[in-house]
């Protein structure tokens, strides 16, 4: 059966509900929010299950903090815990040197309850390379306490580091030359280690007490292929139904020093000629002239004790920036300007056209907002990150995706599916050039799957970036295996999942360093494959963290530094003009049953679609909506947000309260009339009156109904209406009958959108009018007619009188 069957959807939604009978539970594509808000309320009174996905420890007096955060790009996978914790955190070069010396740096942790002594820490690296994609996955996975090779034993390449009570750490640096280094010297990926061998109190034990793996590439000079790289800004985004961002010490933390900021910070580094700045986090270190380091970057090598001689080593080689592609959510942007701004509510904020009857001048809401915001901390760090992450998108290749993570394959089952991506997609772009940067939509879904519909509803000529996984193996082209046509013109490519982007353990398979590493392992072995001369292409896990020491790994300079590897701008790469000869169609996507009950549920999708109807008439209505409509929009577009998936009906519960907010104002436009009115014929007019209750100027009409006998009603065009402003509307009517007819007047927006309550009224056409005129024209023949008679027999009788004077 296709994915694209719809009876698929309820058959796995049914196998669902068999398997939640335990937890009382049964997943449900239409279930009113009021099944589920129940157990969404427990939660969210508990766990907070809207809590950042990636957030850090909560701080003191955040407002509404998580007490539970999900962090699932961020967690290391679970291992035996060693005694001695190793980390690596700096490898010159990033691969085997051919010269030179192989320089290793890093950390060794007490994580027991002993103390250790006589603590040495070696380095070992496997004989034998690995040539393909698989087995680096096979070895990634692997147990990470097998042996991966021989232990270099020899003075002077091991070093003893001090004794480690419980809690203690140390540094290590280990110097091995490059023909010391026990690998056969084959094109590959060979294994790189660390071992740690101490004492505790009941001595010696077979085996390391610490560990730590990562993989270092060999590429010969002949060989060469591309690299274009995706980073993601992307987090979930929550709003109260007025507008106001939750949670908003979290993202200030995450503004000031936290993930956000170094992401940003680590995006930024990937910059030609990325800018110092006193009081940003570390930077890597920069060069003046040829190959020479600045002050800065001396005083930490000098401290480190660091330096590299192996050829591709980054001291001898000074790059000019990586071409990194920035992948962006424009929720991400707005979230940190409500932060700078002082986190306002969404409200119709006054034109300044009704100063007159403003009391007292009474700053409004967002003034007194903004005003408090110059010595907020929060807004302070949020403005300053915005403004550096402006600076540096201006700079670099920007795709925008969906308006908060839209869930485009639940979306998409919707009636106005293909409407509402198109808005999301929109929406981010308008965030983004509103400040000066340039971008191209992307529909890049975090779970690397989308579902056929979701494929379909799509614009022309869009770029697509899924999970290897989404395209089944028989699709691809030899001849053109990186970038697939979509139905409709648009561009696909695929991306390791977070699996295939992670570095082995023991140790931190997370950091910038691991992820470095296994980046230069897979471009490694594709320079070495037959598919060479089409890019890699990679786009790091949606909520990765590069880690506080994320500098140490320079990790664009090693990426940079390497003779066979070029950089290529992801969006240049996923470009609809270049795509291969093979189309994948909806039907082609893989689409798991597992993706199916994670969508978002269709009640969410309805909640959204009423808020952005809402939207759409508040535009409307508003002569100038200053950019309300819009950010009615986003919010509405944030219930539908694939980071609503686990606890949907409190998302959806916000939306419709931001609906009847935005129902009340809508409402704030009203019509006065009498309830009766005769006419005195069949034709003839009456008047109504419209008022703006709304402290902002509107556009109006009115819309008139007839219930009941034949009366045709003309309505005049829309009229514009101050703040506070009325104006009477003259309707013509005009009755082929006599009797009473019920009209309904409903006041709408320019293009005839309902807004607020309807008004009815009764008219009476009759014919009275007529008969009046019939007894008046009657009633004035005959005064007329007697006038005449009257007149003509005093005539007569004045010629009779005169003729007898005469006769006489």
């Amino acid at each position: 059966m296709s994915a694209a069957d719809p009876r698929r959807r309820w058959t796995v939604l049914g196998a669902g509900c068999l398997l939640a009978l335990v937890a009382g539970t049964c997943p449900s594509a239409s279930a009113s929010p009021e099944v589920l808000r129940a157990g969404d309320t427990e939660a969210a009174g508990a766990l907070h299950p809207e809590a950042l996905p990636d957030a850090e420890p909560p701080s003191s007096g955040n407002r509404a903090t998580p007490a539970l955060a999900r962090t699932p790009a961020r967690a290391e996978p679970d291992e035996p815990e060693s005694p001695l914790r190793v980390a690596i955190d700096r490898l010159r070069p990033a691969v085997v040197p051919t010269e030179g010396d192989l320089v290793v740096t890093g950390s060794v942790t007490n994580v027991s309850e002993s103390t250790w002594v006589d603590n040495k820490v070696y380095l070992l690296t496997s004989t034998d390379p690995m040539t393909t994609e698989d087995e680096i996955d096979v070895a990634v996975a692997s147990d990470p306490n097998i042996e991966i090779g021989d232990r270099l034993v020899a003075p002077g390449l091991f070093q003893l580091v001090p004794d480690l009570a419980p809690g203690d750490s140390t540094r290590f640096r280990l110097v091995v030359p490059a023909r010391r280094l026990m690998v056969s010297g084959a094109p590959g990926v060979y294994w790189l280690g660390v071992h740690v061998l101490g004492t505790d109190e009941t001595g010696r034990i077979e085996g390391a007490d610490g560990r730590a793996r990562t993989l270092l590439p060999l590429v010969p000079d002949r060989a060469s292929t591309r690299l274009a790289l995706g980073m993601p800004f992307r987090r979930h985004v929550v709003r109260e139904a007025d507008g106001t961002l939750l949670y908003d010490q979290l993202w200030a933390a995450q503004l000031r020093s936290g993930r956000l900021e170094r992401v940003r910070a680590f995006a930024a580094s990937a910059l030609p000629d990325a800018a110092e700045d006193s009081t940003d986090p570390p930077r890597r270190p920069r060069r003046d002239g040829a190959g020479s380091r600045t002050a800065a970057g001396s005083a930490r090598e000098a401290r480190d004790g660091d330096t590299a001689a192996g050829r591709g080593a980054v001291a001898d080689n000074a790059p000019d920036g990586w071409p990194l592609t920035w992948l962006v959510d424009g929720a991400l942007l707005d979230a940190a300007d409500s932060l700078s701004a002082g986190n306002p509510a969404i409200d119709l904020a006054s034109d300044g056209s009704n100063e007159v009857t403003a009391p007292d001048d009474e700053p409004s809401e967002e003034e007194t907002a903004a005003r408090a915001a110059e010595d907020d901390p929060a807004a302070k760090a949020a403005t300053r990150w915005v403004d550096r992450f402006v600076a540096d998108a201006r700079r670099t290749s920007v795709l925008a995706l969906p308006y908060g993570d839209l869930d485009v394959s639940a979306t998409a089952d919707g009636t106005r599916g293909p409407e509402i991506v198109s808005i999301a997609l929109n929406q981010s772009q308008s965030v983004l050039s509103a400040r000066g940067v340039s971008s191209a939509p992307v529909v890049a879904p975090p779970s690397g799957y989308l579902s056929p519909e979701g494929l379909g509803v799509l614009d022309p000529d869009l770029r697509v970036v899924l999970g290897r996984a989404a395209i089944p193996e028989e699709l691809e082209d030899p001849d053109d295996p990186t970038v697939f046509a979509a139905p409709r013109g648009g561009a696909l490519t695929t991306t390791p999942s977070d699996e295939g982007i992670w570095g082995p353990g023991p140790g931190r398979s997370h950091s910038a360093l691991a992820v470095r590493q296994r980046l230069l392992a897979e471009a490694a072995v594709h320079a070495l494959s037959d598919d060479a001369t089409e890019p890699l292409v990679t786009v790091l896990p949606a909520l990765w963290d590069p880690g506080r020491d994320w500098e140490r790994s320079e990790f664009f300079d090693a990426l940079a530094a390497q003779p066979w590897l070029d950089g290529v701008s992801l969006s240049s790469v996923v470009d609809p003009a270049a795509v291969g000869s093979v189309t994948v169609r909806g039907d082609d996507l893989v689409y798991p049953d597992e993706e199916v009950l994670e969508e978002v549920p269709a009640y969410a999708v309805a909640a959204s679609s009423a808020l952005v109807d809402r939207s759409l008439t508040l535009q409307d209505l508003l002569t100038d909506d200053a950019g309300l409509g819009e950010r009615v929009d986003r919010q509405a577009l944030l219930t539908s947000s694939v980071w609503s998936r686990t606890f949907p009906g409190v998302a959806t519960q916000r939306a419709r309260d931001a609906v009847e907010r935005v129902d009340d104002w809508l409402g704030g436009v009203t019509i006065r009339g009498p309830s009766f009115i005769t006419m005195s014929s069949e034709s003839g007019t009456f008047q109504v009156t419209l008022v703006n209750g709304l402290d902002q100027a509107v556009t109006v009409g009115l819309s008139a109904t007839v219930r009941g006998g034949p009366l045709r009603l003309t309505t005049p065009d829309p009229v514009d209406l101050p703040p506070g402003g009325r104006r009477p509307m003259r309707i013509e009517a005009d009755a082929t009958d006599i009797g009473v007819h019920q009209v309904t007047l409903q006041p709408v927006s320019q293009t005839g959108r309902a807004l607020g309550e309807t008004s009815t009224l009764s008219v009476r056409s009759s014919k009275v009018g007529m008969i009046l005129w019939f007894i008046m024209a009657g009633g004035g023949v005959a005064l007329f007619g007697a006038i005449t008679v009257r007149t003509v027999r005093r005539l007569l009788a004045r010629r009779r009188r005169r003729t007898a004077g005469a006769t006489a």
